[in-house]
C-alpha cells in the first residue's frame, strides 16, 4: 500500500500533515518505541481507515531504527496470515494462536532452505 501514487500523494496532503503533527504533539515529539527525538515518521498501525485515520491508527517512530523494524514486523505478520489461510482457511485465528502460527510458519521457512 505504501508505495502507490495515491499513498505518496496523501502523505503530502495538508490533512496527513496535520494528523502527523497532532500525533507528534500527543506523544511529546519522540519515538514511541525508543524515545529518539530526531527523524520521526508517522507510521500506520492499520490501513483500515486510510484517508480517515484516527490518532490511534498511527504511531510515531524514528526513521532509522524503529520504523524499519515495524515495517518488517508488518510484512512478517502478513506472510504468516497468508501462509495460515492457505493451510487452515480464512478463519484460522479461531483455531490457532498467533504464536503457534508463527512457529508453523518458521518451520515451513526452515524446510524451504
Amino acid at each position: 500500500m505504501n508505495n502507490t501514487p495515491e499513498y505518496r500523494a496523501y502523505l503530502c496532503s495538508p490533512k496527513w500533515r496535520l494528523l502527523r503533527w497532532l500525533k507528534l504533539m500527543q506523544v511529546g515529539f519522540k519515538c514511541q518505541h525508543c524515545g529518539a527525538i530526531r527523524r520521526l515518521d508517522a507510521h500506520h498501525l492499520t490501513y483500515d481507515r486510510f484517508g480517515h485515520e484516527r490518532l490511534a491508527d498511527i504511531e510515531i517512530l524514528c526513521r532509522d531504527k524503529c520504523h524499519p523494524l515495524a515495517d518488517e514486523a508488518r510484512r512478517r505478520a502478513k506472510a504468516i496470515d497468508t501462509f495460515m489461510r492457505k493451510i487452515a482457511g480464512n478463519d484460522w485465528r479461531s483455531q490457532i494462536t498467533d504464536s503457534e502460527a508463527a512457529a508453523r510458519f518458521d518451520g515451513w521457512l526452515k524446510g524451504k532452505k
